[in-house]
């Protein structure tokens, strides 16, 4: 992974000299440079893949803020939301900024000013494995209203910006009598962008959708729908690993019993 970031820096950070692992660097390495220290892997029990934390930090000559001040933001440009790619694994990735770390940091002795950025990397998934029909229906419909791409269970490696993703976080059953039982789920929406009020006009477009539709099909051709119970949001959320839009569904299913049924009756004299 720290490859493939390394790599994605120095490819879009021009003025950069070089991008290192940790300890490399001397105190007569030519300035500006970068060092990558990755950090410990995500603790959410619900993150949508493997997620990880991501330090980088940006080196400067000593008075240098202005030049520091661009790197920042060709740093962040080169990684927040975009896709790259490890050259050692083949594996790709996407990122999202989140923040700088402390203050800046002044080195007399190394003649330098030192900025750290803070970062959580993502890894994006090879090939579409989900066969859940639920989200692929939430995700076609949602893709039709919106306009925007959508996936269903996890990012892919041709992840876009803006880009939805649909997944099942629970899923619940309960019986309605011996023919018949109720299939419950929460799925929840990922809405992604790089402008804030682009994100906010695509979850109200999302949310009116569902609210408007009320069922969104499953099985057309067999007339089966998913019903919309509620919809609950957090705007404020992780948008990659956690998303903003919580939707609980419900449907009703037949109970297939095995035994012989009774298909005639024969009797011979009255019921009073």
């Amino acid at each position: 992974m720290r490859a493939g970031v390394r790599k994605q820096i120095l490819d879009n950070v021009t003025t950069l000299k070089d991008c290192y692992e940790p300890n490399v660097p001397k105190h007569n390495t030519p300035k500006p440079y970068g060092v990558v220290v990755q950090g410990t892997d995500s603790s959410r029990q619900d993150p949508t893949s493997f997620q990880r934390a991501l330090e980088v930090w940006i080196y400067a000559d000593l008075g240098s803020f202005q030049t520091l001040d661009n790197l920042m933001i060709e740093t962040i440009e080169s990684l927040d939301l975009k896709t790259f790619t490890d050259p050692n694994t083949g594996l790709s990735y996407t990122a999202t900024f989140n923040g700088t770390i402390g203050q800046d940091m002044v080195d007399e002795e190394w003649k330098a000013i030192v900025r750290g950025l803070n970062f959580s990397v993502i890894a994006l998934h090879e090939t579409d494995t989900s066969s859940d029909t639920w989200e692929k229906s939430t995700a076609e419909f949602i893709e039709e209203v919106s306009g925007v791409k959508s996936y269903k269970g996890a990012w892919r490696e041709d992840f876009q910006v803006p880009s939805v993703l649909c997944r099942t976080i629970s899923k619940a059953t309960e019986e309605i009598n011996y023919s018949s039982y109720r299939e419950n789920r929460e799925i929840r929406i990922h809405v992604v962008s790089d402008k804030k009020d682009e994100r906010n006009q695509i979850i109200d477009t999302i949310e009116q959708s569902l609210m408007s539709a009320i069922k969104i099909p499953l099985d057309i051709e067999d007339r089966r729908y998913l019903i919309i119970k509620s919809i609950r949001e957090n705007r404020d959320s992780d948008m990659l690993g956690t998303g903003q839009i919580t939707v609980t569904m419900t449907r009703i299913n037949s109970i297939e019993r095995g035994g012989t049924f009774i298909e005639h009756i024969y009797g011979r004299g009255k019921i009073n």
